[in-house]
């Protein structure tokens, strides 16, 4: 029930896998970062008028969270719709503001940074369990998933999808310190990161193998506590209510907690939207909560039961809300999304049907996005 022995190898030798992460695997990150990029500026000075310089296109696509996140970044939590943003990501640009002097800049180079450390410990995770090809195409799948646009440009995504792998990855490795940094990083990015505690601690107990449990291992499991507890004290800090976001949630999203269905009929109905929205807004929402639990259910059966939690619980928290905003974007952070279709793609005709189909996606999704309007 934990793992797929039977088409797993034996894992690398901790020496092997800090080895393991061979160039083609840099430069392809580095390809399909610039290309992605260089995609949606070029959508963009197709649609953007009269001003084509490059900080103004840079600005272009820098729109929705983005605004936000950079908001947060000038001036702190000084709006209230603020609240439901984790101060992460905005925290790491700040840092790197001081040496880059430019928020906006910064930002598009935090993002570069986890996007490819992400990619890479990602290879490195999945070598762990799989054997090379699929190490390789989960990597390739997840640089082209509909919604990889926001791991290039101002959003949490990839520093979070980096924080979150590279949590499990040192982990499983015993360097339990440095997993605690990032799943602490993780969790105060984005409120998945929660889900880091429960699926750490059965990492930690059901997945060992004659291992000795540390006191540092169990501190690092509680560490994405922390990350949302300084996400809390900053809702108290700056609205005097550490519950002040919840608030925003209803006011603003009319979301709350609901059944998983009450979410889904809201969804099945964006579909009658006018085009694109139907499918950007209504067909997304309802693909992502479905894939949500697939990879969970998937993450149990074949792969790993931290998988499994992390897996399961971070759709429980896509999934039972009155409104899916945007859960093919949610969707995107789950890496063991990447480690199931590379699996199933070992025939070359499913890898590279999946490989069309994403690449259509995220075409579509970006250009979208790119032109000012919602890709979810």
């Amino acid at each position: 029930m934990i793992e797929d022995e039977s088409s797993s190898p034996s894992p690398p030798s901790e020496a092997t896998l800090t080895q393991d992460t061979p160039l083609r695997v840099w430069t392809l990150v580095l390809a399909a970062h610039v290309a992605l990029l260089g995609y949606m500026l070029s959508v963009r000075v197709f649609f953007a008028g009269t001003d084509t310089s490059l900080a103004a296109l840079a600005r272009g696509i820098a729109t929705w969270d983005a605004v936000h996140y950079l908001a947060i970044v000038r001036g702190g939590y000084s709006a209230f719709n603020l609240a439901v943003l984790f101060p992460g990501y905005p925290a790491v640009t700040a840092l790197v503001t001081l040496l880059l002097r430019d928020p906006l800049l910064s930002a598009y180079v935090v993002s570069f940074v986890a996007h490819v450390l992400g990619a890479s410990l990602l290879y490195r995770l999945t070598r762990m369990d799989q054997p090379t090809e699929v190490a390789w195409r989960a990597v390739v799948l997840s640089l082209i998933f509909p919604t990889a646009f926001a791991a290039v440009v101002p959003y949490s995504e990839s520093l979070f999808l980096c924080a979150a792998i590279g949590a499990f990855f040192f982990f499983r490795s015993g360097r339990y310190t440095l997993a605690g940094v990032l799943a602490f990083l993780a969790a105060s990015t984005r409120l998945p990161g929660l889900a880091l505690t429960p699926a750490l601690l059965a990492e930690l107990f059901l997945n060992r193998r004659e291992r000795r449990v540390s006191v540092r291992a169990l501190l690092a499991t509680l560490t994405p506590c922390l990350g949302v507890l300084v996400f809390l004290a900053v809702n108290w800090r700056f609205y005097g209510d550490p519950l002040y976001f919840l608030a925003v949630q209803r006011s603003l999203f009319v979301r709350q907690i609901a059944w998983p269905h009450v979410g889904a009929i809201s969804a099945w109905h964006s579909l009658s939207r006018p085009a694109p929205e139907c499918v950007t807004v209504g067909f997304n929402e309802l693909l992502g909560g479905a894939l949500a639990w697939v990879v969970a259910v998937y993450a149990l059966l074949r792969l790993r039961a931290s998988y499994a939690v992390y897996c399961g619980l971070s759709a429980a928290l896509f999934t039972f809300q009155s409104f899916w905003l945007c859960n093919l974007r949610y969707v995107y952070v789950l890496f063991p999304l990447y480690i199931l279709m590379a699996r199933v793609s070992r025939r070359n005709w499913i890898y590279y049907t999946l490989t069309g189909v994403s690449l259509v996606g995220l075409a579509l999704l970006s250009m979208q996005f790119a032109r000012g309007h919602w890709a979810g």
